[in-house]
C-alpha cells in the first residue's frame, strides 16, 4: 500500500493511503490534519486516478510545493516526492518501486557479472559442466512431456543453459585450447542442441569475439522487458528501464520525455537528472531536441569533441558532460521523445553492444507508450493536419504554405509568409474559418486565430471573441492578441474584464495588457456603464479590480462617478485597495469619495466575499487567522496582497508584453513567441514593407530568438 511519511512541526508519523481521496489541511476532520499554522482549513487534496495518485493545491493560502517547485495544476506524484505544505513535510512512499528498485539492481548486477573475464576451466571440469546441462536439458525435456513445464518457462530454462555452456566454452579456451579442438567442440555440442541462435553464440564464444558478450545484453532485455510488463503503469515501467539501462551502462544521469509533434511542447515522463538539467536552454535538452529534430540514435564518447555541439554550452565545451546517449522514441517515423543518458563523473566508450542495445530499449519504451495511449493521441493530432487542409478545395498552393506556417522551421515560414501575401486576406480568412468550424487540435485553433487576428478586418472580432471561451489557455492568450490587433477596444471589454481572474497566467497577463493599451477615457467611459447598467455582480467586481491597474488619477476620476451608487460590499473592496497602498494620495482620494457617498472611514466594511482575483491573487478570506509565516506577501492582509499583486501584474506586462504586436514573450513559450514574430512579419509584409534588407532582418531576429 502507498502511504505518506508525514514530518509535521515535531512529530513524525506515517499514513497509508487507504481510500482514494484524502484531504489535507488544518482542520479536525481533514483525513490528514496538519497543526502548522500556515496550514489552510482544507488546504490540498490527494487522490487515485487509474494507477497514479495525484495532489491538487485547494485554493490554498500558501501553496503546495513538490521538490520545492510551486503546483497549479493536479501532479501526478513520483517515488519520494516531497512534498511541502505550509512547515510541514510528506514523503510519498510508492511501495512499489521498493520491487522496482530490487529489479532494477538484479538485473544490472546479473549482468555486469556475466560480463567480467571469464576464468581458465580444465577439461575435467568442462566435461563435467556439459554432462550438467545435458542432464537438466533431459528432465526439462521429460518436465514438458508430461505437461509440467510451459513453453515460456521452458524457453528461459535453455537460454540460461545456453549462457551457461557458452562461458564454460569460452573458459576451456582461455585455459590454452588450439583452435582446431574449440571448432570441433563447439560443432559437437551444436548436433545435440536444437535451439535457434546457440550456434552462432557459441562459434563466437569459440572465436572469443564481442558477440558473446551480446548474450548478456539479450538476457538483460528480456529480464527489463518481463519486469516492465509487470509493473501497474508506463511511468513506473519507464523509471524502470532508464534506471537499469543507466546501471548498465555506467553512466549517472539521464530521463525519458515525450514531445508533442504538433505544438513542439516537451514533457518529462522521468527523469533522474538535476532539474536545471530539464530546462529548454541546458545542454542536456539541446542534445536531446537535437536527436528528436532529426530523428537520429547521438552517441558521444567525448561531447567537447563533436562539432554538432560544440557552440550549444559551456558545460558541453567545459567538459562538464563527459559521455552521451540520446535515442528517440518514435512512431511511424514520427519522432515523439527520447531516451537520454550521460555521465558527469567519467568518460565512457560505446561500443556497437551498447548503441544496439539503447536502441532496442528506446523501441520497448515506443511500445509501452503506444500501448498508453499516449503516442496514438499525440500522432493521430499530428496526423489531422494533413487531414484539416485537404478540406479546402481549389487551393493546394495556399494549402501548402499555410501547413508551412503551422509546421515548418522559421526560414521556411517567412518564405511562406511571403508567398500567403500574395493571396487576399479575404481568402486567406475564409480558409481558415472553414477549416476552424469543426476544429478539435488545440495548437491549430490557436494558430489560426493568430493568423486571423494578423490579416482579419473588424468584421471577424465577433467570430473572435467566441474563442475567448475556449478550454484551452493558449487559444484564449491568442484570442486576445488577435482582438488587440484588431483594436476591438471596448467591443471585447465585457469579457476580457472577466479574464484578468483566468487560471492561466499568461492570459491574465494578455488581458491586463488589453486593458492597459485602451484610451484611459474611452475605458472609464465603458466602466461607467458596466457598474450603472449590469446587474452580473461577478462582472462589477471585474471591473472594480480592474480598474486597480489604472493611475490614481484615473482612480479619482472613475470612482467619483460611481462610488456613491456602490453597496457596501464594492465600496469596501475600493476602501480597502486605497487603504493598503500607503499613499498619501490614495488616502486622500478615499477620504474624498467617502464623503461624497456621506459614509465615513470607520463605516467602510471589510470584504464580505472574496473580490475576483486580478492577478495571482490566492486569498482565502474565511482563514485570515491563520497567520502565514513565510513568504515574502504571506503576512500580507487580504486587500494589501491585491496591491502588491497589481504591481506584480503591471511589471509582468512591462517587461514580458509586446506592446507592438501584442505577444507574450518568455522562453517558456518560445514556440508560440515565434509564431507571434512571424504573424507581425506578415502584417508589415502586407502593409508594403517587402524590402529584401527588412526581410533578411526578421529572419535573423527569429533565427537568432531574439525579440523584435
Amino acid at each position: 500500500m502507498n502511504k505518506l511519511m508525514i514530518g509535521d512541526l515535531n512529530e513524525s508519523y506515517c499514513v497509508d493511503l487507504n481510500k482514494k481521496q484524502l484531504i489535507i489541511g488544518r482542520l479536525g476532520d481533514c483525513d490528514i490534519a496538519l497543526k502548522s499554522n500556515s496550514v489552510s482549513r482544507n488546504h490540498a487534496k490527494i487522490y487515485l486516478k487509474e494507477t497514479l495518485w495525484f495532489l491538487e493545491d485547494m485554493n490554498s493560502t500558501n501553496g503546495v510545493f513538490v521538490n520545492n517547485t510551486k503546483i497549479e495544476s493536479p501532479l501526478a506524484l513520483m517515488h519520494k516526492d516531497l512534498i511541502k505544505i505550509g512547515e510541514s513535510t510528506l514523503e510519498f512512499i510508492d511501495e512499489e518501486f521498493s520491487v522496482i528498485d530490487s529489479a532494477v539492481n538484479n538485473i544490472a548486477s546479473a549482468f555486469h557479472k556475466h560480463s567480467r573475464a571469464v576464468k581458465p576451466v580444465s577439461l575435467k571440469d568442462f566435461l563435467k559442466g556439459v554432462n550438467e546441462v545435458k542432464n537438466k536439458l533431459a528432465m526439462l525435456a521429460s518436465s514438458m512431456e508430461g505437461g509440467q513445464t510451459q513453453i515460456k518457462p521452458a524457453e528461459e530454462a535453455v537460454k540460461a543453459m545456453s549462457s551457461e555452456l557458452a562461458l564454460m566454452i569460452k573458459g576451456y579456451i582461455n585455459s590454452g585450447v588450439s583452435d582446431n579442438t574449440s571448432s570441433t567442440l563447439v560443432h559437437g555440442i551444436e548436433s545435440k542442441l536444437k535451439y535457434d541462435g546457440i550456434s552462432q553464440m557459441l562459434e563466437a564464444a569459440a572465436a572469443d569475439k564481442p558477440a558473446a558478450d551480446n548474450t548478456n545484453y539479450l538476457f538483460a532485455l528480456d529480464e527489463i522487458k518481463t519486469a516492465a510488463e509487470n509493473v501497474s503503469d508506463y511511468k513506473k515501467s519507464c523509471y524502470l528501464i532508464l534506471s537499469i539501462a543507466m546501471k548498465i551502462l555506467e553512466l549517472n544521469r539521464g530521463f525519458i520525455i515525450i514531445k508533442d509533434p504538433v505544438s513542439g511542447v516537451i514533457t518529462p515522463l522521468v527523469s533522474k537528472i538535476n532539474k536545471n538539467d530539464m530546462l529548454e536552454s541546458s545542454p542536456s535538452m539541446s542534445v536531446a531536441r537535437y536527436a528528436i529534430g532529426k530523428n537520429h540514435a547521438i552517441f558521444i564518447d567525448d561531447p567537447a569533441l563533436d562539432p554538432r555541439f560544440a557552440d550549444k554550452s559551456r558545460s558541453i565545451i567545459g567538459g562538464v558532460i563527459k559521455s552521451v546517449i540520446c535515442v528517440p522514441l518514435s512512431k511511424k517515423s514520427i519522432s515523439l521523445g527520447a531516451i537520454y543518458l550521460d555521465s558527469d563523473e567519467q568518460k565512457k566508450t560505446f561500443n556497437d553492444l551498447d548503441r544496439d542495445f539503447v536502441i532496442k530499449l528506446a523501441g520497448h519504451i515506443s511500445e509501452l507508450l503506444e500501448m498508453s495511449g499516449l503516442f496514438h493521441e499525440l500522432v493521430s493530432e499530428y496526423e489531422g493536419i494533413d487531414e484539416i487542409l485537404s478540406k479546402v478545395s481549389k487551393k493546394s498552393e495556399l494549402e501548402d504554405l499555410l501547413k508551412k506556417i503551422i509546421m515548418a522551421d522559421v526560414k521556411t515560414k517567412i518564405s511562406a509568409i511571403e508567398k500567403v501575401s500574395a493571396t487576399t486576406n479575404e481568402n486567406i480568412v475564409e480558409i481558415l474559418k472553414e477549416n476552424l468550424s469543426g476544429e478539435e487540435n488545440r495548437f491549430l485553433i490557436a494558430t489560426y486565430i493568430k493568423i486571423i487576428g494578423a490579416v482579419a478586418k473588424e468584421t471577424e472580432i465577433e467570430f473572435v471573441k467566441k474563442y475567448l471561451l475556449h478550454p484551452d489557455a493558449r487559444v484564449r492568450a491568442n484570442s486576445i492578441g488577435a482582438l488587440l490587433n484588431m483594436s476591438a477596444r471596448e467591443r471585447a471589454l465585457d469579457k476580457i474584464v472577466k479574464m484578468l481572474s483566468d487560471e492561466d497566467a499568461k492570459v491574465k497577463t494578455l488581458a491586463s495588457h488589453y486593458i492597459l493599451s485602451m484610451n484611459h477615457n474611452l475605458l472609464i467611459n465603458e466602466f461607467e456603464k458596466y457598474i450603472t447598467a449590469s446587474t452580473d455582480r461577478a462582472l462589477i467586481s471585474g471591473v472594480i479590480n480592474a480598474s486597480f491597474l489604472l493611475s490614481l488619477d484615473d482612480i479619482e476620476i472613475f470612482f467619483g462617478r460611481v462610488f456613491a451608487g456602490l453597496d457596501d460590499e464594492f465600496r469596501a473592496m475600493v476602501a480597502d485597495y486605497l487603504r493598503s497602498s500607503n499613499d498619501e494620495k490614495a488616502s486622500m482620494i478615499l477620504e474624498g469619495l467617502q464623503k461624497q457617498a456621506g459614509t465615513t472611514p470607520a463605516a467602510a466594511k471589510p470584504a464580505a466575499v472574496k473580490p475576483v482575483a486580478v492577478m495571482r491573487i490566492d486569498i482565502d478570506l474565511d482563514a485570515e487567522e491563520d497567520a502565514p509565516k513565510s513568504g515574502a506577501n504571506a503576512l500580507l492582509p487580504p486587500a494589501k496582497k491585491t496591491v502588491e499583486s497589481v504591481r506584480e501584474i503591471k511589471k509582468e506586462v512591462r517587461e514580458k508584453v509586446n506592446p507592438v504586436n501584442h505577444t507574450y514573450e518568455s522562453e517558456e513559450f518560445l514556440d508560440d513567441d515565434i509564431m507571434s514574430e512571424f504573424q507581425s512579419a506578415l502584417q508589415r509584409v502586407n502593409q508594403g514593407a517587402k524590402s529584401e534588407n527588412r526581410m533578411k532582418s526578421i529572419m535573423y531576429q527569429l533565427k537568432s530568438g531574439k525579440k523584435h
